[in-house]
């Protein structure tokens, strides 16, 4: 499990975290899956990007949300989740 604020999610949608003071197994490789959780308890899961020191980047799968309402950065202006989008 991984802590992020999921306000605050780059440019292509991933959200970077720290893995620091994290206790367990091996850390996180790109093209793991890991559990998403913000301080109010709501969370995803996420597929692991890459990783950069104590930092990996992370992108959520919105389908997997439970808390309730999607975070404000996962709703585009259509109002469509990221994953639902048409590619141009």
């Amino acid at each position: 499990m991984l802590q992020v604020d999921f306000d605050l999610l780059d440019d292509d949608g991933c959200a970077w975290a720290s893995m620091r003071f994290r206790r367990g197994p091996a850390p996180p490789e790109p093209g793991d899956l890991v559990y998403l959780m913000d301080g109010d308890g709501h969370g995803c899961v996420a597929s692991v990007e890459r990783v950069e020191g104590w930092y990996v980047c992370v992108k959520p799968r919105w389908s997997t949300w439970v808390g309730g309402q999607l975070p404000a950065a996962a709703v585009d202006a259509a109002g469509r989740r990221p994953e639902n989008r048409r590619q141009s």
